[in-house]
């Protein structure tokens, strides 16, 4: 895995504004291969560490924090095949039950009210 870059502290603007660019797409790069490629090419201290920048870049200008920002997206798509089509072995016991030693008189909704 290559190791992520440690960028020096942005004083102007204009720096700080490009380096938010790169970050936002260097992340990006990294989330999707992680998340949906399966394959990712950095650590996860140098990922983190690209994300801590991000967000201390935006605390030092919250006036260039990007639309596109890796500190305003929540979740990703998983495009893994290992989690497709999982089946249970066992149905889970209703919440109703979940503290006795007894089943439930009551159908779980697993099971068909027929029972």
């Amino acid at each position: 895995m290559a190791k992520a870059k440690t960028p020096k502290l942005s004083d102007d603007k204009a720096g700080a504004a490009a380096e938010l660019a790169r970050l936002a797409a260097e992340i990006s790069g990294h989330d999707r291969r992680y998340h949906q490629e399966d394959a990712p090419t950095i650590s996860d201290a140098d990922y983190d560490a690209l994300v801590r920048r991000n967000l201390e870049l935006e605390a030092q200008f919250p006036d260039l924090v990007r639309a596109d920002s890796p500190s305003r997206r929540v979740g990703a798509a998983v495009r893994c095949q290992a989690f497709r089509g999982a089946k249970r072995r066992a149905t889970f016991p209703s919440s109703s039950s979940g503290y006795t030693r007894k089943p439930s008189s009551r159908p779980s909704s697993f099971q068909k009210a027929d029972r």
